[in-house]
C-alpha cells in the first residue's frame, strides 16, 4: 500500500512537472506516455481536474522558474544533504502532497520546504517563501523563510538520529 500510494505521487509529479510552459487543462486531455496503469493515471487526472483553476495553479501556470530541481547542499559537520524542488515560482517555492491537509506530517513537510528554502538561497542568493500544496483537497499551508542557525542544528539533529 506504501508503494502504491507513492506511485499515485509520482503520476501526479510527473503531471505537474509539465505545468508551467502548458496549462494544466489541456495537460490533463492528453494520454501521454507513463510507466504506470492507465486506470491508476485516470483517477490522478481526476484529482488534479478540480484544481485547474486553483490561484496557486494559476501562480505555476504564469511563473514557473523551474520544476523538479535536484539540489544538494552542504552542511557543516554532516556533509552533503540532497533534495528535488518540486516547483519554483517568482515568488515561492511549492511543493506537491499527494494528500489532504493534514497536521500529523506537518512539522517533516515544513522541515522538508525549509531546507528547500535554504538550499535555494545558497544556489541563487534568492531568498523565497515556500508553500506545501495538499492536492487532494487544494489546501496550501504557507512557510516563511526559516532561521538559518535553527534550521542547521534540526537538519544534525535529524540526522544523527
Amino acid at each position: 500500500i506504501q508503494s502504491q500510494r507513492m506511485d499515485y505521487g509520482n503520476i501526479a509529479h510527473e503531471i505537474l512537472e509539465k505545468v508551467g510552459p502548458y496549462k494544466l487543462a489541456d495537460i490533463l486531455k492528453i494520454d501521454f506516455f507513463t510507466l504506470y496503469p492507465k486506470e491508476m493515471v485516470e483517477e490522478v487526472k481526476g484529482i488534479l481536474l478540480n484544481l485547474v483553476n486553483h490561484p496557486i495553479v494559476k501562480e505555476i501556470e504564469n511563473s514557473t522558474v523551474a520544476s523538479e530541481i535536484a539540489i544538494e547542499t552542504e552542511i557543516p559537520g554532516i556533509g552533503n544533504v540532497i533534495g528535488k524542488i518540486d516547483k519554483v515560482t517568482k515568488d515561492r517555492i511549492i511543493d506537491f502532497k499527494y494528500a489532504a491537509f493534514s497536521s500529523s506530517r506537518l512539522k517533516d513537510y515544513e522541515f522538508q520546504i525549509k531546507f528547500y528554502l535554504l538550499s535555494y538561497k545558497k544556489l541563487t542568493n534568492q531568498k523565497l517563501n515556500g508553500a506545501i500544496f495538499f492536492l487532494k483537497d487544494g489546501k496550501i499551508w504557507n512557510v516563511e523563510y526559516p532561521d538559518e542557525d535553527k534550521l542547521i542544528d534540526e537538519i544534525k539533529k535529524r540526522i544523527n538520529r
